[in-house]
């Protein structure tokens, strides 16, 4: 069954190749195109450029709340005078970017491809969709060299992908996605080719230990093989493929090299791997681990990734495995040979029982326990499990047909796969890539390449894969216009793109306006630092805590006088003390107790928001005041006319100004930018001629949509104007006559169905 093509032509052999890889091609394609938020991503960028212009090393640039550089002299003082300088060199405290390389090619892959004022984000997808190429070309040689036929080692191949794919996103972690099948591969070409593959291990410590911190993966996985093929080797186990005395003192003696330049040919050093101790291990460990991607996998409902096609592949695996097993103790061959000679089955030439491959089972059994345990495994679990487990299905297969063959003409025989079964698996083939190729392009084409309904302006394939057209561009440009500084409160995942959309010193590589913190976590902050963002920054602390029941039985969702004082009273020493006059959150926050809180105080304002964000400043700091007090005198640098026309409409309606003036304001900047904020605005106006002039606003709008309608899905941004209409409908159907209220409400109806396809179909 190993050899499934050697009995067939040339031509034959060809043709299922070709089909196979074709499949394997179109299911790593697939794999890439999952949408998975890019909090990370801008991080690095932000890491990149500043180890590009900067170098390497542990100062941080970016938060007034992170790991100082050091050590420091109070720390060197516990040590003789002369360690001092061999301390700071191999052993650096502060900021301690085991990513800092990928940083570095994510950020110079835009720049070769683009340029600072237009990065080439698409290179990123490139690189997503090269390393999994590259996996998928691991897995399947992998399953080849252990044996099992092209046909299994490919259709596990794919399998592994499909599990994976939810959990493939553009990070640093994708650099140990497929460096892991490659740390596979050179293990096993070390037991069945060269043990001189091994001394592969050094180049790949030294480039895994500078991309990203799962490098110990490799040293552990290291250990397990060694002990594994010492112990096959010291007891002469030939059922266990293993190393000769020669090949384990390769791996040994290029184990201990491969440690040694991870230590010296890495900016932290010994540091680097004490961070990684520190993180996984220190008492601080389950903290860090309570963000959802380390969750187990058995977490159903956990909305990191989708964990069912892993279960089931991890049961699959188990089923298999017993199956496996009882077949191959029950082996026939053994037993034959058992017999005296008169009693014994003739044995064809070559035939055998199939060996253990122990090693690679330990394993494989190593990295499905660490994908139990978080579900961030899962797709080196699924990549590390497919060589073995299409092994395992050409062996049961096998040795069920060496029975079956022996008992109908009394001989132990190879089997051999007929034309017809080559066919069929021909066919197989061949069905997956048309079908699923023609369904994979039409679906591509539709989610990456047709105008995009959900962005009016970001809508390159980058911007869509990681739903970075919902990041504070609009209000990032604001921060940079106005040339603010100091500090800021920041929603924590929007801090890499926060730094990013900044400009640096030139100097010193820190940007004018710090964050409070961002996705870097335990690499730049302290665990305190994580918590009081959490429970105090963005709940209230204790008095957050003690309200928020009420506040979450209530509708609207709206303290009371009362209890804003009371939270009040707690933001206010918080805000001074870390020195924050600038409050940047997501829409999505409006609700929450710090933002609650920071609107409910007279001295702090709105200088800017969107449909997305909202920038509150404290004008009793001078920045602030000038900054505030610019909205009026035009000194407030606004980006376009649409940003300018919304704040000033909200502090015209605060200053009682006249109706007419602000739905004129706010129906400018709605037609400038389809600006789903204006319209709420609108809405909220009370009044007996504000409800004539908004009646008289959303029925034009509502009219002009539904004859512009066609026209306007052929363009990115169709969503909002499809929101608009819906909201239009929703108020005039809300102030209708009975019988007016029924057409309305059937429009409302069949536009968020619309809605609902429009989402479906721009979500894979």
């Amino acid at each position: 069954m190993a050899e499934i093509l050697e009995d067939n032509t040339f031509k034959r052999q060809t043709i299922l190749r070709i089909m196979l890889w074709l499949a394997m091609t179109l299911f790593a394609g697939h794999a890439s195109t999952h949408m998975v938020a890019a909090g990370d991503t801008w991080v690095a960028l932000a890491c990149g450029r500043h180890f590009i212009n900067h170098g390497v090393d542990t100062v941080e640039p970016f938060s007034y709340n992170s790991h100082h550089a050091g050590p420091s002299q109070a720390e060197l003082d516990k040590y003789p005078q002369w360690t001092h300088g061999l301390i700071k060199k191999w052993h650096p405290t502060g900021w301690i970017n085991q990513n800092w390389l990928t940083h570095v090619i994510f950020y110079k892959l835009t720049m070769m491809f683009g340029s600072e004022l237009e990065p080439n984000y698409n290179m990123l997808v490139a690189w997503k969709f090269a390393i999994y190429l590259i996996a998928m070309a691991c897995i399947y040689f992998a399953g080849r060299l252990i044996g099992a036929s092209g046909f299994s080692s490919a259709l596990m191949c794919c399998i592994s992908l499909f599990v994976s794919r939810t959990f493939l996103d553009i990070r640093p972690a994708g650099f140990s996605n497929v460096l892991v099948p490659i740390w596979i591969l050179i293990l096993l070409l070390t037991v069945y080719k060269s043990r001189h593959y091994i001394w592969l291990s050094i180049p790949l410590a030294i480039f895994w230990a500078n991309v990203h911190g799962g490098y110990l993966y490799m040293f552990v996985v290291l250990a397990i093989f060694f002990v594994i093929n010492f112990v096959a080797n010291y007891f002469k186990i030939d059922s266990i493929p293993h190393l000769d005395k020669t090949g384990l003192l390769s791996t040994f003696f290029s184990g201990c090299a491969a440690f040694i330049a991870m230590i010296v040919f890495n900016p932290y050093h010994l540091t680097n791997l004490t961070h990684t101790f520190i993180i996984s291990a220190s008492e601080n460990a389950e903290d860090w681990r309570k963000v959802n991607e380390w969750h187990g996998a058995f977490e159903i409902a956990n909305p990191v990734g989708k964990s069912i096609p892993f279960l089931i592949l991890f049961f699959v695996f188990g089923a298999v495995a017993i199956i496996w097993f009882l077949s191959w103790i029950s082996n026939p061959i053994k037993r034959n040979l058992a017999k005296p000679q008169k009693n014994r089955l003739p044995a064809q030439e070559g035939v055998s029982w199939p060996k253990i491959e122990l090693s690679l089972i330990a394993i494989v059994v190593f990295t499905m326990f660490m994908a139990v345990k978080s579900r961030r495994f899962i797709p080196i679990a699924s990549f590390v499990a497919a060589p073995l487990m299409g092994l395992w299905l050409d062996q049961i297969l096998s040795m069920f047909s060496i029975r079956i063959v022996a008992m109908k003409i009394s001989q132990f025989k190879k089997p051999q796969i007929s034309s017809n079964a080559l066919r069929v698996m021909f066919v197989i083939c061949a069905s997956v890539v048309i079908v699923f190729g023609l369904i994979f392009s039409l679906q591509f084409k539709r989610v990456y390449l047709d105008p995009f309904p959900l962005s009016i302006k970001y809508d390159s394939i980058f911007m869509r894969m990681t739903a970075s057209y919902l990041k504070p561009f609009d209000a990032c440009g604001f921060i940079r216009d106005n040339n603010l500084s100091g500090h800021m409160i920041n929603y924590w995942t929007e801090g890499g793109f926060v730094a990013l959309s900044q400009n640096p010193d030139e100097q010193t590589g820190e940007i004018p306006l710090k964050l409070f913190m961002d996705g870097r976590a335990q690499a730049a902050y302290d665990i305190g630092v994580f918590n009081t963002y959490n429970k105090d920054v963005l709940m209230g602390g204790s008095v957050g805590r003690d309200l928020r029941g009420k506040f979450m039985r209530r509708k609207p969702h709206h303290y009371t006088s009362a209890e804003k004082k009371q939270l009040i009273a707690w933001y206010r020493p918080l805000l001074e003390k870390y020195n924050a006059w600038l409050v940047l959150m997501p829409k999505d926050y409006s609700n929450s107790s710090l933002m609650q809180a920071v609107d409910a105080m007279g001295d702090w304002r709105m200088v800017f928001f969107n449909d997305r964000q909202k920038i509150m400043v404290n004008t009793s700091c001078p920045q602030g005041r000038e900054l505030f007090e610019g909205i009026f005198t035009g000194k407030t640098v606004y980006a376009n006319e649409y940003d300018r026309s919304q704040i000033e409409a909200l502090y015209m309606l605060m200053s009682k100004r006249p109706v007419a003036q602000i739905i004129d304001k706010l129906a400018s900047a709605h037609k400038q930018s389809v600006s789903l904020g204006s319209l709420n605005i609108i809405r909220g106006l009370r009044g007996e001629e504000a409800e004539v002039l908004k009646r008289a606003f959303f029925e034009k709008l509502l009219q002009e949509f539904t004859q512009s309608a066609d026209n306007l899905k052929s363009e990115s941004g169709y969503s909002y104007h499809l929101v608009s209409a819906l909201i239009s409908a929703d108020y005039l159907g809300r102030k209708a006559g009975f019988e007016d209220r029924k057409k309305y409400k059937a429009i409302l109806e069949r536009l968020k169905a619309e809605k609902e396809e429009v989402l479906k179909n721009n979500t894979w």
